[in-house]
């Protein structure tokens, strides 16, 4: 299967996803992420007052984009998803329709790129590709978080459509540690947090 097979597929896999339910439309993750005051995330929330614009990848139905508008009022919010089904749902955002390892605006467009709950989803044979992407329209700043942990319920459901499991890219916390590490050292990415806990990888980068 070509990568442009494969981005099809995930193309087809979300707008299914998204006309079936509401995946993506409210994230109890928002409040983990206000109340989060560990050094990781005082330098995150540091970093977006420093931005003028932000880009969250793999937006989905904009429930992270909605906390940044309502918190960060000197931000730009723009979303950036591969589901044209999203923009259904949310014409009021400003939601573009790409896959992550293609992303249609300049190098060094956004100062934050964020993307959360994302790199889960993202086929392994695509991951450096978007890791590289989501660099290049990087100005200043980089916010990951990564799920090391299977949905079950999710699954269940996804598997009756036959789709398969949401988190199709699992890795325990060593491997994301280690990925982050060769995309470091590659970048020569000045500053640099890893943090994890029990289900949750975060990483914080500075260009």
């Amino acid at each position: 299967m070509t990568k442009e097979d494969i981005i099809q597929r995930e193309k087809d896999k979300y707008n299914h996803i998204h006309k079936k339910e509401r995946y993506g439309a409210k994230t109890g993750r928002v409040k983990q992420f206000k109340l989060a005051k560990n050094k990781l995330h005082t330098a995150v929330k540091t970093a977006i007052k420093q931005s003028k614009n932000l880009i969250d990848i793999g937006c989905g139905k904009g429930g992270f984009m909605d906390y940044f508008n309502n918190t960060y009022y000197n931000l730009k919010v723009v979303g950036l998803d591969i589901a044209e089904e999203v923009k259904k749902h949310r014409p009021d955002l400003n939601i573009i329709i790409s896959d992550a390892g293609n992303i249609p605006f300049p190098d060094n467009e956004f100062d934050f790129v964020c993307h959360q709950d994302g790199l889960e989803h993202i086929p392994e044979e695509l991951l450096i590709d978007t890791l590289n992407e989501e660099f290049r329209v990087c100005n200043k700043y980089m916010y990951f978080t990564i799920a090391t942990h299977s949905v079950k319920h999710n699954d269940d459901i996804y598997k009756e459509m036959g789709l398969g499991a949401i988190h199709i890219n699992m890795k325990t916390a060593k491997e994301w540690k280690r990925v982050f590490i060769e995309f470091v050292e590659k970048n020569n990415i000045r500053n640099w947090i890893f943090d994890a806990d029990k289900n949750w990888v975060y990483i914080y980068l500075e260009k």
